[in-house]
């Protein structure tokens, strides 16, 4: 019996073990997706400087991707910036920034799950 229970304790150490092993090569292997965020400043600079060739442009954020550097590769994550849009901003001045320089820009309307789940009882109905 006691020998039995001493196989039971190795058998879960050895799996927490290989668990925690598995987690950290996860968090290891696969590329972190999100980009940097960075103050609407910081972005402005960046897009001054002619750091940026891509931005999309959201209901709430300004995303933007640097130009790749062969002298200073940057990981995956600091490669995308982020910075919130500023509230009751006019953007037609950005819009005007984008254009003078070479950045590719576009953007989307954001939609959430709960607006089409507010309407589904009307679909529904015959």
């Amino acid at each position: 019996m006691e020998r039995q229970q001493k196989h039971r304790w190795v058998f879960t150490a050895v799996n927490i073990l290989t668990l925690v092993l598995a987690v950290y090569l996860i968090n290891k292997l696969v590329p972190q997706g999100a980009p940097k965020q960075v103050s609407y400043s910081e972005f402005l600079g960046e897009l001054r400087s002619g750091n940026l060739t891509d931005v999309q442009i959201t209901e709430r954020e300004l995303i933007g991707v640097r130009k790749d550097d062969p002298a200073h590769p940057k990981p995956a994550r600091e490669r995308s910036i982020t910075a919130t849009r500023l509230p009751g901003v006019d953007e037609s001045l950005l819009l005007k920034e984008l254009e003078a320089h070479p950045v590719k820009f576009g953007g989307h309307i954001e939609r959430t799950g709960a607006r089409w789940l507010g309407s589904f009882p009307f679909y529904s109905l015959p």
